[in-house]
């Protein structure tokens, strides 16, 4: 068949048209070759894509049965490893139960040895105070003035020294440990005997010493003899009172007393009421001084008019004081 070059053509509307065409491009064998050509490979790939398509659904089929069976086994082996997990985990609790407990206990020892060492060192520190608090009596007592270093003070400043650090010092000496937790050493039985004990050495220590250093007094009349001399007309009544000191004088101290020579005395005479109306009679105090530790006063009193000494004074009295301390050199 050979192709025209004409063509008519009836269009829907009723025109016609003549079609020019050119020859043709190839022919109806060729024509048909190529079609049973283009049908075979169609065929072809409809056969590749159905095989295509039965491969992907098997290997669709094998993934879904390998990743189920995956799933079982990553199921299987994450219940195993919970359980040894969960096995570890338990031993390992009991094993740090079992190291802790014995740490517990010694914790729990530990702190209540230091909260007992805590209250120990404060009752100590309470009984240290009290112990400083039980010189204040001894100074106010038997305390020198003058000097901090006199006799009695450093005597009770080493005793409070002694009873406040002496069981520290023992300890020391001993190599004994001061206290748990590096805590300095807690409330004893030196402790608790420290302020009474403090108080008692010192009157032991001091309360036959002399911590006084003036000693004074007074002399009323009765305590005066009456001695009468008469010269022509005057009459001299001479009043003595001797005093025994030893009784105002530490004990200790009445010894090296009755040794000293020029102690300093002051006396005056605080009263006297005359009654005789003589304007010639005299009252002076004649001499006040130490002798072996008594002190002797003389009162004399002169006048005119021959009388006694009753009628002379209704009331005499001499106060006096004396220096116990010991005269630096000879009488004074």
């Amino acid at each position: 068949m050979q192709a025209t070059r004409a063509v008519v053509a009836m269009l829907p509307n009723g025109r016609t048209l003549w079609l020019r065409v050119g020859p043709a491009l190839v022919s109806a064998r060729e024509a048909d070759r190529a079609a049973s050509s283009i049908s075979q490979a169609h065929a072809d790939r409809s056969r590749g894509l159905r095989s295509n398509i039965a491969a992907t659904r098997k290997l669709l089929r094998t993934m879904k049965r390998d990743a189920a069976t995956l799933n079982r086994i990553a199921l299987r082996q994450n219940r195993a490893l919970h359980h040894r997990l969960s096995t570890d985990a338990g031993t390992l609790h009991r094993r740090i139960e079992t190291e802790l407990i014995p740490v517990r206990r010694r914790v729990r020892a530990v702190r209540k040895q230091q909260l007992a060492a805590i209250r120990s060192h404060g009752r100590r520190m309470l009984l240290d105070r009290l112990t400083v608090a039980s010189a204040l009596p001894l100074i106010a007592a038997y305390g020198q003035r003058g000097s901090p270093l006199a006799a009695n003070n450093l005597a009770i400043g080493l005793e409070l020294l002694v009873w406040l650090f002496g069981d520290r010092f023992t300890d020391l000496l001993a190599g004994t440990r001061a206290g748990p937790a590096g805590l300095t050493r807690g409330a004893t039985v030196w402790s608790y005997a420290a302020p009474a004990a403090n108080l008692l050495t010192g009157w032991w220590l001091l309360s036959g010493q002399q911590h006084q250093r003036f000693v004074t007094g007074a002399a009323a009349l009765g305590d005066f003899g009456v001695f009468s001399t008469f010269s022509g007309t005057i009459q001299q009544d001479l009043y003595l009172a001797p005093i025994d000191l030893s009784a105002r004088i530490a004990p200790e101290h009445v010894m090296d007393f009755q040794t000293f020579t020029g102690t300093p005395v002051l006396a005056t005479i605080q009263t006297c009421n005359f009654t005789t109306t003589d304007p010639g009679n005299a009252l002076e105090l004649v001499a006040a001084e130490v002798r072996l530790g008594t002190l002797l006063l003389s009162v004399r009193v002169t006048g005119p008019t021959p009388a006694s000494a009753s009628s002379l004074l209704n009331q005499l009295q001499v106060n006096w004081a004396v220096d116990t301390r010991k005269p630096a050199s000879g009488p004074g």
